[in-house]
């Protein structure tokens, strides 16, 4: 049996680069304590890539959630009134006469939303989110404003139900999934007698919790790559708002988040058993139901049935019926309940104010049917180039456009390693497949949005893609990281022996090929 060999410094670092982050210093400067042979330096240091990054998100979430007002997350208060109207029985939208400041017009769909929630939006509404309801609303059921921030509740004199029926167009369309964590503090706020206010923040809290144990599952899956993956799940751009907002996005890039590191940790180690994959795909079905895009990921599972080979080219594990079953489960589950939950709610558009159902049943009939129009699969595709060239973002804002251009610079930019890694042969046949179709689905899943976006949110005579935000780019980071890694560690290590080999005397190669073709490995091996 072969006896196994601790890596080397130089192997150490090229699986775990040095950087100048502060969190990256604080993992090292622990390392830094321990014997450079010590076998428990690696243990230490993928402990405190969890750890730390499930200490870090709970930190900064608390904070933000301190630092946040009310209402100050995109679409809140339509997620506000989605929630508690699935509380009170309302899983399913459906027609409502009643209005709101985004949702003015006619064809609006909700639900029956608790007066207390109606009003706590009103209390502190300051401009930021429209979905708040308007003054027709307020005049119809005889609510007005109380001081803002009061959190006290009115009772109608003109209308004395319990709830009433509200808009909530672009919230609607989420299933309850999205919203688990935050259904179990409206459920408790509204059993007991907790206020609204108190309500919303524990549900900031409990959605908080729920992601950052779904990011400590997700670094404790991966077989390698934990601290850039801990580095990227602490940055504030994945921590503020989504990490604790009230909103079907939580869930949803919490899920996606995990769901990536639990491929990579079922394609990558071979270790990884049924009980792994089933929890990869339990976490992908969840994911779907959170947010329909996301389905398609499932799909890669059932490269996670292809045999990963160990040097004496046994299978490990096995192409075994369970294994087949569980990811056909998850596929069947998954993309069943996407036909189901679309067909029920596909009657209605997200933004009728803004893009009426027919303007978006007629751009529906118009895709494949009149191809070369402007409303056509080309006039669509010319849209979505548009968007994308100019970075064009929500209410053009100028923040958000370079944000947008610069994480599409990015995702060329690893388009251009993947092709050199690829022709370099750094991958296995497996990992090779494994990483094209991965970044290509995550690619369709954006350029689906932008798709989505041009379809229920562009009105016709616009250019471009309206409502365009980089938070869509987010919940698919983890993909794109790992593959990152896993590409420049290999173009390193290609290069490394490359100029290994060309600094070797003849009689040395004769040795070094006899051993191993990674020096690090070799160089351990003689030390």
């Amino acid at each position: 049996m072969k006896q196994f060999k601790m890596p080397s410094k130089r192997e150490f670092q090229a699986m775990y680069p040095p950087g100048n982050d502060a969190f990256d210093c604080a993992v090292r400067s622990t390392l830094d304590t321990l014997p450079e042979n010590s076998p428990n330096r690696m243990r230490v240091k993928r402990k405190m890539s969890v750890g730390l990054a499930a200490a870090v998100i709970l930190l900064m979430g608390f904070v933000l959630i301190a630092a946040t007002p009310a209402g100050h997350i995109p679409d809140v208060w339509a997620h506000t009134y989605r929630i508690d109207g699935i509380v009170n029985g309302d899983v399913l939208a459906r027609p409502v006469d009643s209005t709101s400041i985004l949702h003015s017009g006619s064809g609006n769909v909700g639900g029956c939303v608790s007066r207390d929630w109606i009003q706590f939006s009103i209390d502190h509404y300051d401009g930021y989110d429209p979905a708040a309801v308007n003054a027709d609303f307020l005049e119809r059921y005889g609510m007005g404003s109380t001081t803002a921030g009061s959190g006290t509740n009115s009772t109608s004199t003109a209308n004395t139900n319990a709830c009433v029926d509200t808009p909530y167009n672009n919230a609607a369309v989420n299933s309850p999934v999205a919203y688990l964590p935050q259904l179990a503090a409206f459920a408790i706020g509204a059993a007991s007698t907790l206020t609204s206010g108190t309500t919303y923040v524990l549900a900031e809290v409990i959605m908080l919790l729920v992601y950052a144990g779904c990011m400590f599952a997700a670094v404790a899956a991966l077989p390698r790559w934990r601290l850039p993956m801990a580095l990227l799940l602490v940055s504030p751009p994945l921590i503020f708002r989504y990490s604790f907002a009230i909103s079907a996005d939580s869930m949803a890039q919490a899920l996606c988040l995990l769901f990536a590191c639990l491929l990579f940790s079922c394609m990558a180690d071979p270790r990884a058993g049924n009980g792994r994959l089933a929890a990869l795909m339990t976490v992908g079905v969840l994911m779907g139901m959170s947010k329909f895009t996301f389905t398609p990921l499932l799909l890669l599972g059932f490269l996670a049935l292809i045999p990963c080979h160990s040097a004496a080219r046994h299978p490990l594990p096995r192409l075994t019926a369970p294994r087949i079953a569980i990811v056909a489960a998850g596929n069947i589950i998954g993309f069943a309940f996407l036909a189901a939950w679309m067909k029920l709610t596909g009657w209605f558009t997200t933004t009728p104010s803004i893009v009426s159902y027919e303007a978006m049943t007629a751009k529906k009939s118009q895709l494949f049917a009149e191809p070369f129009s402007a409303n056509g699969l080309f006039g669509a595709i010319a849209s979505i180039a548009h968007a994308i060239i100019t970075g064009q973002s929500n209410l053009d804002s100028r923040m958000q456009t370079l944000v947008i251009l610069s994480l599409w610079a990015v995702l060329a930019m690893l388009l251009i390693a993947l092709i050199v890694a690829t022709a370099k042969r750094v991958f296995s046949a497996r990992m090779g497949w494994f990483w094209w179709y991965a970044c290509a689905v995550a690619t369709g899943i954006i350029l689906l949005t932008y798709l989505a976006l041009w379809l229920q949110y562009t009105s016709a005579d616009a250019t471009g893609v309206d409502g365009v935000q980089f938070r869509y780019f987010l919940p698919l980071s983890g993909i794109f990281m790992l593959c990152a890694c896993e590409c420049v560690a290999g173009l390193r290590r290609r290069a490394s022996h490359a100029s290994h080999a060309s600094h070797t005397t003849p009689r040395d190669s004769s040795t070094a090929s006899e051993s191993t073709a990674v020096p690090s490995v070799a160089d351990a091996a003689r030390a």
